[in-house]
């Protein structure tokens, strides 16, 4: 539903047209008199809910201002023409309900009317249109529909058995951490149902590491700078290794409560630090959720852009950096590559990460290039070797930047970073 939109929005609008009427009938504004507007709001429910049932309403006011009688009748085609739009605007959250759920109109079993306004004929009759003549259920009484709501919910939360109505709350936003670069990385989607549980493995970035910082977003966006910041913490402690090595487990938690839960472990010493991140504590408004939404939509290209300059980017540096450990380790290539091959690997892995520190914001293609010409290098050689092996190979895996690293990767996949 939409909380900003209910039953005072009608009034008011009632509100505006009598004082109208007042000005003509009477020739007096009644705008600064807080007494005959009081009045006037009374009068103005009672009409909203006497035309839910009867084409007319009576609107009568005794000694209004300066001692005058007011009467009016307002009809219910009056009542619609005022709130013409706001009718219109009730279905705005049917709409996205539909869509987030990806069900159709035909799929829709029961139409549940919740919230005394939807007794307003008008808002019935728009309801049965959008649903091709579906009829409403009136069996539940619309101002009861909450309560029987919140039990079922109950229900579910104590784990009591609430019949065949189950109802299950979900994440607005997706959940995640900022990686290499300030990407987004989401480990709980969007529309999630909640409660929920989610891990992902990373890696550091650099070798020798020993702490990483998880900084927690809510959003869609690509870049955590467009998200909304929720939290951080540090993991202390991971001993020194070459970058890749480490397994490091974050865990995302958001109970039934919406609290959630970030934790992060290093698998080798069990180390683990976490945060607690309550949903009432400076959290999102439904009119700014709703409007993060619409910035995903707008600059969904964009977006998709800069994700596929950050993989390509990353693999482009994960490849060299993982080429220039091998060629400087007896037990993998340096053992089995002369002199002039290791030199021509080392000079095409300079190159490639001196270009990645001179271009910042370089673009997919342009990182898929730079690659193209490193591995134009490397991989002949890497080749003889392989051959010469019998067919043991020595491949080249992924690293990551000053942070994490996907542990859970395919050859040529790189992982986000922290």
């Amino acid at each position: 539903g939409d909380t900003h939109l209910g039953g005072e929005d009608f009034d008011q609008r009632i509100m505006k047209h009598l004082q109208r009427v007042v000005k003509k009938k009477m020739g007096k504004d009644v705008a600064g008199n807080s007494h005959a507007l009081a009045k006037l709001r009374r009068e103005a429910e009672k009409a909203k809910r006497t035309l839910s049932t009867q084409p007319t309403a009576l609107i009568e006011v005794d000694s209004l201002i300066d001692g005058e009688d007011f009467s009016e009748t307002l009809t219910r085609a009056k009542f619609e023409e005022l709130n013409a739009d706001l009718f219109k605007k009730t279905l705005k959250p049917v709409q996205k309900v539909l869509k987030q759920s990806g069900l159709k109109k035909s799929e829709i079993d029961e139409i549940v009317l919740v919230g005394g306004s939807t007794r307003i004929p008008k808002i019935q009759d728009l309801l049965k249109k959008f649903f091709n003549g579906k009829e409403v259920n009136r069996g539940v009484d619309p101002d009861e529909a909450v309560a029987h709501g919140a039990a079922a919910l109950g229900a579910v939360l104590s784990g009591k058995d609430g019949g065949e109505v189950v109802v299950l709350d979900v994440t607005p936003l997706s959940l995640g951490i900022e990686t290499v670069g300030g990407m987004m990385t989401n480990i709980i989607n969007k529309d999630t149902t909640i409660p929920a549980r989610k891990s992902q493995v990373f890696s550091t970035h650099v070798d020798n590491q020993e702490a990483v910082t998880i900084r927690v977003f809510q959003g869609e966006r690509a870049r955590t700078k467009d998200n909304f910041f929720l939290g951080k913490f540090d993991l202390t402690g991971i001993p020194p290794a070459p970058r890749g090595t480490p397994q490091i487990e974050v865990t995302f938690e958001v109970d039934a409560n919406g609290i959630l839960s970030v934790s992060a472990e290093d698998k080798a010493t069990a180390k683990r630090h976490q945060i607690t991140i309550e949903a009432s504590k400076g959290g999102l408004s439904q009119k700014e959720i709703d409007q993060m939404l619409k910035d995903a939509q707008d600059y969904a290209k964009a977006d998709k852009e800069i994700k596929e300059a950050v993989a390509a980017r990353n693999a482009l540096e994960g490849h060299a950096y993982t080429l220039r450990a091998q060629i400087s380790d007896e037990d993998k290539l340096a053992g089995r590559l002369d002199e002039t091959e290791k030199a021509a690997i080392q000079e095409a892995v300079d190159a490639a990460i001196e270009w990645l520190e001179d271009n910042p914001e370089a673009d997919k293609d342009a990182c898929d290039e730079q690659k193209a010409a490193l591995e134009s290098v490397a991989n002949p050689i890497i080749s003889r070797v392989y051959q010469q092996s019998g067919g043991q190979g020595y491949g080249t895996g992924a690293g990551s930047d000053d942070g994490f690293d996907d542990a859970e990767m395919d050859d040529d996949e790189f992982a986000d970073e922290l």
